[in-house]
């Protein structure tokens, strides 16, 4: 029922050349066929039989009755019969409002339905390969829209943590020891992203956020405040966590989810990547398969430089930091994806 209801709504193929619906129609045909049959045959006997009854009780008032059952029967044999006729008229008069009538029934036949099913598939493969095309065209289109906002010379693409203006700054704990130059680089990953789509933020800004609006205690940014409904509805965004199930030993953990990475690029959307002891961003992917990647403190910003795999394979362990145990997460512990609401 499904394909039938697709098709109908198809202007390339009209109602009555739909295999679907043809087959309904053939099979109605064929049962009223067998009723044109049946209908004489039975009202026939159903005639005789009374007249019968009517002879061998040799009464007046129940031979009246049953010789008015008769012309019944025969009045309902006969309506059977021109239903036909009636819907041929109505379909006339309603000819702009459904489809014609008597083509669907001339077109009903097994040679019809067998020709008009090929055209059907030929063109129910055309409209596929037109919406793939259509849905190319439109991750293309979001693809352009990502990269055309981040230029090699674009300050907000390539934001430091260590940044003077901001370097020395206190993140929450930080009680002196730790600000956002030793421990920013989640508040600058985010900052990232929501600079390139408008905001005018710093990452103190985030920071802010995190302290007195989130609550937060510690020093880095956890991913718990990076998907936090507080921190995405002030700047309009979707978080979604792709990757992360907060058990993380084996350095090739997160390349079992690359295709998904990927897809959510392509989809146009924003990344934010733990690995070990480090957030960094990945901003959009070329159409060569080649990524855009922000990082503020271990100069891995780039436009071109990385594929997603090439990335991984270079911090999955982030310079023996997982070997040593000096962190405890290995691979691309998690994966945020951010998108406009």
């Amino acid at each position: 029922m499904g394909n039938l209801l697709y098709f109908l709504s198809t202007s390339e193929i009209p109602a009555c050349e739909n295999p679907t619906l043809l087959q309904v129609i053939l099979f109605g045909k064929l049962i009223f066929d067998i009723v044109k049959v049946l209908l004489p045959i039975g009202l026939i006997l159903f005639v005789m039989i009374d007249l019968t009854k009517c002879v061998l009780t040799g009464d007046a008032s129940e031979q009246s009755r049953k010789s008015r059952l008769a012309i019944k029967r025969v009045v309902y044999a006969v309506t059977l019969f021109a239903v036909p006729y009636f819907v041929t008229v109505l379909a006339t008069i309603l000819q702009n409002l459904m489809p014609d009538y008597s083509s669907c029934l001339s077109n009903a036949t097994e040679e019809n339905i067998s020709i008009y099913e090929e055209k059907y598939n030929a063109a129910l493969d055309k409209e596929k390969e037109e919406r793939e095309d259509a849905r190319k065209q439109e991750l293309e289109s979001k693809i352009s829209t990502a990269i055309n906002n981040i230029t090699p010379g674009n300050t907000d693409y390539n934001l430091r943590q260590g940044d003077s203006r901001w370097n020395t700054l206190n993140v929450c704990g930080g009680h002196g020891v730790y600000n956002i130059g030793t421990s920013g680089c989640g508040y600058t990953a985010y900052t990232v992203i929501v600079r390139l789509l408008g905001y005018d933020v710093y990452p103190p800004d985030i920071v802010d956020i995190a302290c007195n609006e989130f609550g937060y205690k510690d020093t880095a940014a956890s991913v718990d405040f990076l998907i936090s409904k507080i921190l995405n509805d002030r700047f309009n965004l979707k978080a979604e966590l792709i990757v992360g199930d907060g058990i993380v030993s084996d350095p090739d953990y997160g390349k079992k989810h690359l295709s998904k990475i990927k897809q959510a690029l392509l989809d146009g959307k924003y990344l934010i990547v733990q690995m070990p002891g480090h957030y960094i961003s990945i901003l959009g992917i070329n159409s060569d398969g080649t990524i855009i990647v922000g990082d503020s403190s271990r100069d891995r910003e780039s436009t071109n430089k990385y594929t997603l795999e090439t990335l991984y394979e270079e911090t999955k362990d982030d310079h023996n930091d997982c070997r040593e145990k000096k962190y405890p997460d290995c691979g691309w512990a998690y994966v945020i994806a951010y998108s406009k609401k």
